[in-house]
């Protein structure tokens, strides 16, 4: 299994052609930074919230042994993959002048390979009158050449989620202020 840190894993079960095989197994975490992980027991793999504090992919590999009437027989491997949360940084909020340019955000994701996606809050909201803005997108927030037509400064606000390896981290809230020109 692979599942993103913090969330449940499914339960396992083992099972062989001759009836009346138990299974006895211990897990063994890849660093430190895994927890919440069951080490040893018998039968199934029970459900577990295991959760990987680093910033890599980390596993807990389950040595199984299946025995019967005393004899054992090979053991084998079961490998849950825990990935990491992302954990964002932004980039310091923007103000500009009405039909001046923005500068490229410069967002950090924790996890290398990390990327973020950008949406614009409440976009109904925005008055006709603020215009050349983005809206959604993958990756940093472009340059863009924003203008307000009002007589009062405008807040675009965006909600900023960082991802890697299908796992989101908790979003922040990006702003960039237009003044009227």
């Amino acid at each position: 299994q692979t599942r993103c840190s913090g969330v449940a894993t499914a339960a396992v079960g083992f099972a062989t052609s001759v009836a009346g095989t138990t299974f006895a197994w211990t897990g063994v975490a890849s660093s430190g930074t895994v927890t919440g992980f069951t080490p040893s027991g018998t039968g199934g793999l029970p459900v577990m919230t295991i959760t990987n504090s680093s910033n890599t992919t980390q596993t807990v590999t389950y040595t199984v042994i299946p025995t019967r009437n005393g004899c054992q027989g090979p053991p084998f491997t079961y490998t849950i993959t825990i990935n990491p949360t992302p954990v964002l940084t932004l980039s310091a909020n923007q103000t500009i002048c009405g039909g001046q340019t923005t500068a490229v955000t410069s967002f950090t994701n924790s996890v290398a390979g990390g990327t973020f996606s950008y949406a614009l809050q409440s976009p109904a909201a925005v008055p006709a009158n603020v215009t050349g803005y983005p809206t959604t997108g993958n990756s940093q927030i472009p340059a863009s050449v924003i203008n307000n037509g009002g007589s009062s400064p405008f807040t675009l606000n965006y909600t900023i989620t960082p991802s890697a390896n299908s796992c989101n981290g908790t979003t922040g809230t990006f702003s960039i202020t237009v003044n009227p020109a």
